[in-house]
């Protein structure tokens, strides 16, 4: 549509070709996909503990993350010491580049929560965080501000349609790296429209930034009125944002929530809602962006949000929109469903290195083959996604994961559900799929418990690794240098990576805000650092891998708790 397309035929032949092995070819020396952390002992995971309380920490959890969804969306929160003569903290928000992400995941806990309980309270909080999203689409609607190398600031209608913000804030908001509208390019869109006052004649109100007409702006006093929301996302190439338009990783978020709530919450409200935000996503994504997100102010295609050579996203978003637009999308994904033979090789390039960008396995989880095998009926296709979904199990499976652990689960037809909890865990042979899930959630309120002092009074922890001590004590042994595929990971492609699945309670604290994301393996100490090189102390270790003034919101213990209800291997 934009630039035109011309098909081609096209083969390729390799030949073999044997060369000598220099140093930065020793890491493929083990073949692809590499693995890590398989087989030691200390990695099995324990049977869980007779009559654990899993339910009284959710419901916990669930009035403490309050002050971290303000309107609906999820962030972090802050707190920075202020100096004075008493002692005082300064709260603000964190996390706000993904803040739609994790808002996906939160709905679809939500959703899971409400399918297993049915609590009235459960639709009145997945209602306000489906508020939250829909705030996510609105704010992108009005106006974009964007600042030019010079830094004066231009503001322009919004001409696209169907794209969201990555975060939504009003204008008063505290956000640790600054507010909203200090950003290099921002949404804006206030409640009350917009008052303009050209130099000569009176003022006239109007609805929309685009309603105003051009001739009227020249030399005018543009006003807007009543509460003004900001949204994060819209990217500057080459600012310090410029790492920031929104991407496919918060698509795959926002989808996934939307799926998952519409598929199990039959109120009509929900129904209209999440069929209007996929329909409105998958519109702009799929028709007008032919799997490219455009954004304002000049129609950019960020690299990071195509999905061109994301087969497996590409199938599970088709399939999502065929089930709320079954004549739309329906056909459009007949025209690619033999694509499914494929889903395996992004899949398997994703897995051939397991170590760095931890974060594409939960991606994997929530936009990928998980979802096309969630809403897949068709045998052949099914089996055809699992030979993608086989490869992803195999590289994570020992991985202690408890939310990787339930879609393992989500992903059978109900009937084989039961069957598949029951066997062997991933990481000991000798207990089931369920008890291993029930005993990776108590070593996450093993972890709060050791934190739980150090939170805002919430009862959620800081991002801190709650037993340093753990750390120290693998040294050197179980600790191992690990060298990444892609040599710039970390500056110089290597890290200390212990080898096993460490219990929650020694993991890197540092972004540990949705912890199913975040390596069991990683080490706090960095290979040639001058302040967190070896030897490890507990202090060097709390210091280099924790952020203690950054409070996670807990979705992670709340989707997989809920989501383990609904599938019933959670008491």
């Amino acid at each position: 549509k934009r630039v035109g397309k011309v098909s081609v035929p096209f083969s390729l032949t390799l030949p073999t070709v044997h060369v000598p092995a220099p140093d930065i070819l020793q890491p493929l020396a083990g073949g692809l996909p590499r693995t890590w952390g398989q087989g030691p002992p200390r990695g099995t995971t324990p049977p869980p503990s007779t009559g654990a309380d899993y339910a009284t920490p959710a419901l916990q959890l669930e009035q403490a993350i309050v002050p971290h969804i303000p309107y609906g969306g999820v962030f972090a929160i802050d707190v920075t010491p202020i100096r004075g003569p008493q002692i005082a903290e300064r709260r603000s928000f964190g996390v706000e580049a993904d803040s739609a992400i994790w808002t996906g995941h939160y709905l679809a806990a939500e959703a899971f929560r409400y399918a297993a309980t049915n609590d009235p309270a459960a639709l009145e909080r997945l209602k306000f965080v489906l508020a939250g999203v829909q705030r996510l689409f609105d704010v992108t609607q009005d106006a974009v501000v964007r600042r030019n190398a010079a830094g004066a600031r231009k503001r322009s209608a919004v001409q696209i349609t169907g794209i969201f913000a990555r975060a939504a804030l009003q204008v008063t908001d505290k956000v640790t790296a600054g507010p909203l509208s200090a950003r290099d390019c921002y949404y804006e869109a206030p409640e009350g429209g917009w008052d303009v006052t050209p130099r000569i004649g009176k003022t006239q109100h109007f609805a929309k930034y685009r309603d105003i007409p051009s001739s009227l702006l020249r030399g005018a006093t543009v006003t807007p009125v009543g509460t003004v929301w900001y949204g994060f996302g819209c990217g500057h190439v080459g600012g310090p944002d410029k790492d920031h338009p929104v991407s496919r990783d918060q698509y795959s978020g926002i989808v996934m929530g939307l799926g998952y709530a519409r598929a199990l919450v039959s109120d009509p409200d929900v129904q209209r809602i999440t069929g209007e935000l996929i329909e409105k996503a998958l519109h702009h994504l799929v028709i007008e962006g032919q799997w490219n997100v455009i954004l304002p102010p000049e129609g950019r295609i960020p690299v990071g949000s195509t999905f061109l050579g994301n087969q497996e996203k590409q199938l599970a978003f088709l399939l999502i929109g065929r089930s709320v637009n079954p004549a739309k999308y329906g056909p459009l994904y007949d025209q690619v469903k033999a694509a499914a033979s494929l889903v395996w090789l992004p899949v398997w390039m994703s897995l051939a290195d397991p170590i760095p960008k931890y974060y594409k396995f939960n991606l994997e989880h929530a936009g990928g083959v998980v979802p096309a095998l969630v809403f897949e009926t068709d045998p052949g296709r099914r089996a055809a996604y699992m030979v993608a979904y086989d490869m992803l199990r195999k590289a994570t499976r020992h991985h202690k994961n408890a939310y990787f652990n339930l879609a393992r689960i989500l992903i059978e037809p109900p009937a084989r559900r039961p069957v598949v909890a029951q066997e062997p865990s991933g990481s000991n042979p000798a207990i089931t799929l369920a008890q291993e899930i029930r005993s990776l959630l108590s070593e996450y309120l093993e972890r709060r418990t050791l934190l739980i002092g150090t939170g805002t009074g919430t009862g959620l922890p800081r991002n801190q690794i709650a037993d340093p001590g753990f750390q120290v004590g693998v040294w050197p042994g179980d600790v191992a240098l690990y060298t990444s595929l892609n040599l710039q990971e970390g500056g110089t492609g290597r890290s200390y990576e212990v080898r096993f699945a460490m219990p929650m309670k020694a993991r890197i604290g540092n972004g540990i805000d949705f912890a199913w994301q975040r390596s069991p393996f990683g080490y706090a100490l960095k290979p040639g650092s001058s302040t967190c090189g070896k030897p490890p102390t507990v202090e060097k270790v709390r210091t280099c891998g924790s952020a203690p003034r950054r409070e996670g919101p807990g979705v992670d213990y709340l989707l997989a708790y809920w989501l383990g209800r609904y599938l019933g291997v959670v008491p």
